[in-house]
């Protein structure tokens, strides 16, 4: 397992460096390093701060609030540290194994019981795709733009009916799953710690964690204008919004470390037609860095803590509410 997971990250980091190569091949080296070095300052630190916040305070008290959504309370400090902690994570994992790691720490050194802890995590992740699939969905309308439009909507459609899915589906889906071994099981048994979380459900803090998800993902569009603002200029919000979604999602994907050379390359296809490719690769790049790696770098300093109280345990009473 270690040695499939060394290899996996040595192949994300191999194309990551290959993606980003091929991306400054292709829009040229001179304007790229021409607009990264005439951004400013000023904007980039507030970005930076902004990011930051959302990684760490602001996810902390989502991370509290959709616990509690579930009946379980947990203090602010080990929500913090179960953010923060986690961040280095999951820049080197595939996507979705940063949160099993989370679902760990969550139990030993917490105290959380796992079916509440898992089914907390994927109902934020849930309520996000949902508000980027939606911001998405209404700027394409709002700028009408029929084949962005209709995309969305069936994305938007597919993501919210998600729930009544599994609901409907629920045990031979489960036992379907569990068949497959190795990831599949790993997913069947998510689905059935969602089932039993269900009669733990409050549905007001649920109601205050999706407020704090959808105030997360304004977070990422805020320290994206901001980014761009500093580097490129202003572009037309509508274009930015109806599009920047579709590269946040891509990103998520286990392909690359942190999505980058995913998340450039998308942002100089997708906008292309409103600034000059060198100039968005410039952005891209600094919205990665403040967004993504920088806070990765720092969240190092606690990642080792982390680990040691997964694997050495914690308090023995549950965190419930």
């Amino acid at each position: 397992m270690k040695k499939a997971t060394t290899w996996r990250v040595l192949v994300a980091g191999l194309l990551t460096v290959t993606v980003l190569v091929l991306l400054v091949w292709q829009v040229h080296p001179g304007p790229l390093v021409d607009a990264a070095m005439g951004a400013r300052v000023d904007l980039l630190a507030l970005a930076l701060f902004a990011s930051l916040f959302f990684h760490t305070i602001q996810a902390a008290e989502l991370l509290r609030q959709s616990l509690a959504g579930f009946s379980v309370r947990i203090g602010y400090r080990d929500a913090l540290v179960a953010t923060s902690g986690n961040i280095a994570i999951k820049a080197t994992l595939p996507v979705g194994a940063g949160e099993i790691v989370r679902v760990a720490y969550l139990g030993r050194a917490c105290a959380v019981p796992v079916p509440a802890a898992t089914a907390a995590i994927l109902f934020v992740l849930w309520v996000k795709m949902a508000c980027l699939v939606l911001t998405s969905f209404v700027a394409s309308f709002a700028l009408s733009t029929p084949s962005f439009t209709v995309a969305m909507g069936i994305c938007l459609a597919a993501v919210l009916l998600v729930p009544a899915c599994l609901t409907l589906m629920g045990d031979p889906l489960r036992r379907r799953l569990a068949g497959g071994g190795g990831t599949w099981s790993r997913i069947a048994t998510a689905l059935a710690s969602l089932e039993r979380a269900r009669g733990d459900l409050r549905p007001g803090r649920l109601l205050l964690a999706s407020l704090h998800a959808l105030a997360s993902v304004a977070g990422e569009f805020m320290v994206f204008f901001i980014v761009l603002e500093a580097s490129v200029g202003a572009l037309p919000p509508g274009i930015v919004l109806a599009r920047l979604p579709i590269v946040i999602v891509g990103a998520k994907l286990p392909l690359t470390l942190l999505g980058l050379g995913v998340r450039e390359t998308g942002i100089v296809l997708l906008l292309s037609d409103v600034a000059q490719p060198g100039s968005l690769a410039a952005s891209a790049m600094l919205f990665s860095l403040v967004q993504h790696v920088i806070p990765a770098v720092l969240a190092t300093a606690v990642t080792w803590g982390y680990v040691s109280r997964i694997l050495g345990g914690g308090r023995d009473g549950p965190g419930s509410g």
